[in-house]
This record gives structure tokens, sequence and C-alpha cells, in this order.
């Protein structure tokens, strides 16, 4: 409950575990009383000598004793002169070791940070300090000054640390900038960020709701909302509509951002072929992002060039080892579908609950396993992949995890030119 909330302040005096995948982390905190604080929480943007403010709750961890359990963090300024210098040490500005930073503080006490901020030609008075020098130490003050910043903007707006140390890390040292340029950039390039996070903050910055910028955002992300439930397109009208109210505009000004974004190459029209395929009053046009086009065309392509070596064996081949103990309790159509799926190259198993096409699997896998084939089992989801498991008494997996799909570069290890180890997938 919001009344158990309390805050805690300290510096980092170790980071003892950070998942560099999620943002979470574990720190040692040495608080001001000398007493010592394990927290946890979204802390994977700290590094040792940050000074913190941390609101959560202390909890008994069954392993590792009492924590404190992080919701939110800000990052400070040290307080004291020893604060100062640990600070200047420490890995946030690189170009200062500890006697570099010793230096600094005794000849600028507390006034060293200003000095930094506000008169930075003055580090030449520093002994040991050249231009050179001065020019390193002042950039790296420079970047962790910006992405201090960047902290505090995207939590002033309500983005927690972990999102905020995403965005730091796929729009680099001018993020900033650029998010109070197009705050709609977070949705299209930081995983995880949703639109109407993104329209919270720009409507916070003073964007109008009629601005472009917005209305593109929205559109765009309707159709990343329509890939990520499964299906690569959406019908132009159903596009409008949807658009129309997730804006709150009218479908007149969001026609002529989708014909720009066609033009800018980031959205396809597709009609379909032959003309007159549509039923009538339904949509002649759907609208792919630029992506999900080529990704289809790319495997309608891959899919034909495989259709081709269908007639390589007649349907309904004998198969060259005795199978009569699998195909005796299949009606004779799923007995036909065993033997024309084991001719194929590639074959596609369809129809409606009950026709029997777990049975026709089952058998499929029991003959391919006959043949001394290398048999490997994939599904879109992971409770589908438990069902498979059951049915074929084989391992499965999702097709990411089979695939080795690489979630920080959003590709792929296995591919046409690397394919899996398998006779049949």
């Amino acid at each position: 409950m919001a009344d158990d909330v309390q805050t805690i302040e300290g510096e980092v005096a170790r980071v003892l575990f950070k998942n560099e995948d999620n943002g979470y982390a574990v720190v040692l905190l040495r608080c001001g009383d000398g007493s010592q604080v394990t927290a946890a929480g979204p802390l994977g943007t700290v590094l040792e000598e940050d000074s913190l403010r941390l609101s959560g709750q202390y909890r008994d961890h069954q392993r590792f004793g009492e924590q404190f359990l992080v919701t939110s963090f800000q990052r400070q300024g040290p307080r004291t002169l020893q604060g100062i210098e640990r600070y200047l040490s420490g890995p946030r500005v690189k170009g200062v070791g500890p006697e570099l930073a010793r230096r600094m503080v005794k000849a600028f006490g507390a006034d060293t940070l200003r000095i930094l901020d506000e008169e930075p030609e003055r580090l030449r008075e520093v002994p040991g300090i050249g231009e050179a020098r001065a020019q390193r130490i002042l950039q790296d003050w420079q970047q962790e000054n910006s992405r201090r910043q960047l902290m505090v903007f995207l939590q002033g707006h309500g983005l927690g640390p972990g999102t905020a140390a995403r965005v730091e890390a796929t729009l680099g040292s001018d993020a900033l900038h650029r998010i109070q340029s197009n705050p709609y950039l977070i949705v299209e390039k930081v995983h995880g960020v949703g639109f109407r996070t993104a329209d919270s903050m720009a409507r916070a910055m003073g964007i109008s709701e009629h601005s472009p910028m917005r209305l593109r955002a929205g559109l765009l992300y309707l159709l990343e909302d329509t890939m990520a439930a499964g299906s690569l397109c959406m019908p132009g009208s159903q596009l409008l509509e949807k658009g129309a109210q997730l804006l709150g505009v009218d479908q007149a000004p969001l026609r002529r951002v989708l014909r720009s974004l066609v033009v800018q190459g980031d959205l396809v029209i597709a009609r379909p072929q032959p003309e007159g395929s549509v039923p009538e009053g339904r949509d002649d046009h759907m609208v792919y992002l630029q992506f999900a086009w080529c990704s289809e065309r790319e495997t309608a392509g891959l899919l034909e060039r495989r259709m081709r070596h269908v007639e390589d064996n007649p349907p309904g081949a004998t198969p060259p080892v005795p199978c009569e103990d699998l195909l005796d309790h299949l009606s004779e159509e799923q007995k036909q579908a065993v033997l024309f799926a084991l001719d194929r190259r590639l074959c596609v198993l369809t129809g409606g609950p009950g026709v029997g096409k777990t049975t026709v699997l089952r058998s499929l896998v029991a003959l391919w396993l006959r043949l001394k084939r290398r048999v490997v089992l994939a599904c879109p989801t992971g409770r589908a992949a438990k069902r498979l498991e059951e049915v074929s008494g084989l391992p499965a997996s999702t097709m990411h995890r089979l695939l080795k799909y690489d979630g920080k570069k959003r590709r792929f290890a296995h591919g046409e030119d690397f394919p899996v180890a398998a006779d049949v997938v």
C-alpha cells in the first residue's frame, strides 16, 4: 500500500548483481548513519559511488535475508567532500582517477561540481590537468550530465528506471534532444514502450492532438499492435476507423498522413489479385508496415521455391519401411494425408476441430522416426509446444527458441544461410 512506502538515501558501495536484459540489480547501499542496506529492484543503470534516494519497502528474502525492495529511485549529487571525491573517481567520469579527484576537490572544495558545470575552464588550475586532459574530463562530465537529465525527464513523465535505461541504450547520448523533438520516437525505436505512454508525454509537452507526428505514430502503433496479435496487415478502412478512435480525430487528416507514410516508404498498400476477389462491401486494399510486406513476400518466395519440388514423388507413394502398424488405425482420408505429407518437402495440415489433425501428426512423427529422420518440432507459443510434446512424445519448443532469436539484435541465428540441423521441421 502507498502508506507503507519508505524512503532511504545513501551511496552505492558495491553492485552485487545486475541483469543486463531486464535492468534488475542488487546493490549494497552505504547510508549516512554508517549502516549498510541491500537494495534490489530496477537499478540496472546505477554504478558504484552513485548517490541515490530510493523508494520502496523492506522485505525478508528467504535466501538473502532483509532487503529493501525498490519501486523507484532518483540519482542525487554527492553532498560531502569525500562523496564528491569518490563520485569523480568512480566509473561515471572516466577521465578522472582517485588521485586526480583528490586534487580537484582540494583545489575547489564543495564548489567542484559547480566548477565543472559553470566554469570548466578553471580545471587547468588543478596541478596535472593540461588542455587535452581538461577537454576529456569535460566531455565525460557533459555526457554524464546529459544522462542524468534524461533520467530525470523520463521518470518525471512516468517512465520507470528500467524503461529509461532502455531509452538511453537505444537512442544514444543525444536521446533527450531527440525525444524533446519527437516524443513518439520512443514508441518506434524502444521495445516495450507503448503509444499511450509516449502520447501522455507528448501532450504534457504541449504537442497538439492534430500534430502529424502524433497521427503518424498512432497509425504505426496500430499496425505494430496488429502484428503482435498475429496479423501482418490491416484493411485500410479499419485502420482509419481505429486510428480515429485512438487519436480522437477525424479520418480526413489520417488519410493524408497515411498517404505520406506510403510515399515515404514506411507503409505499403496492397490490392488483392485478381480483381474482384474481395466480397462486396469489404476493403479492396490492405495496409502493411514495410517490414511486414517485405517479410511476407520473402516468405512467399521461399514457399514457392519449395513448392516447385512437390511433384518429385507421386502422391501416396509407399514408404520404404514397414508401416502398416502405424496406419491401420487411420481412416482412409487420414492415411492419404500421412502418405501425402511423407513425400512432400512442404506440407500444410489444416482442418476443423475433430477431423484428426492430431492423429495424423502423431502418425507422421512416428513414421519419420522409423525412417531415421531427424525430427524437430516447434510452435508459435509455449503452450502449443507443450501440447505438441504430449501428442508426439518428442521435445518441442517455440519457434523463437528453435531459431535462436536474439532480442537485443532483433534477429534470428538460424535462417536460409544457417539452417536448423534437422531433416524434418
